[in-house]
């Protein structure tokens, strides 16, 4: 019976492994999904435009203080990679920024959709200068392992920083 027992945690380690991603991956992942939520915002009326928002927030939110935590940190140890940092940063503050502002909003205020659309664009020219330059710079610089076990931290720095998100939300 120990033998089976030790033989199906081997198995079940083997799945998680199988099923760890590494952290372009996931970020690949979450730049479409951001995406999608941006289109949905633009397809909706009001009443459910700040569902909408709030879904945009959240993820943005997670996303931005995760990738900041974990991969930005990593980046900091390459030098064919730190010189994105400070950039990506800035990026990620301005969007926070109109993350803020948005949420003091109304959805029938007129600059609502305004700053919905200037956010959707500076999301936008991030993802694509992140995946058309960033994430080049390291696949040259960071193994797969590396990226795999980034991909892990991500993911635990996400659940970590929920409650933190769910609160500034309440706000």
């Amino acid at each position: 019976m120990a033998v089976k027992k030790s033989m199906g945690t081997e198995k079940q380690n083997e799945m998680v492994t199988a099923k760890a991603q590494n952290i372009i991956s996931l970020l690949e992942v979450e730049h479409r999904q951001v995406e999608q939520l941006f289109v949905a915002a633009e397809k909706t009326d009001h009443t459910n435009m700040y569902k909408c928002f709030n879904q945009v927030y959240e993820v943005l939110i997670l996303h931005t203080r995760a990738e900041e935590q974990v991969l930005y940190s990593a980046m900091q140890e390459y030098e064919a990679t730190k010189k994105y940092v400070e950039e990506a940063e800035k990026e990620h503050k301005e969007a926070k920024v109109l993350l803020e502002e948005i949420k003091e909003l109304k959805p029938s205020d007129g600059e609502f959709k305004t700053k919905i659309g200037e956010l959707k664009k500076s999301v936008q020219q991030h993802i694509k200068k992140e995946e058309s330059e960033i994430f080049d710079a390291i696949l040259q610089c960071i193994n797969e392992d590396k990226l795999t076990e980034l991909g892990q931290d991500f993911q635990k720095a996400k659940v970590q920083l929920e409650a933190d998100v769910k609160l500034a939300m309440a706000e």
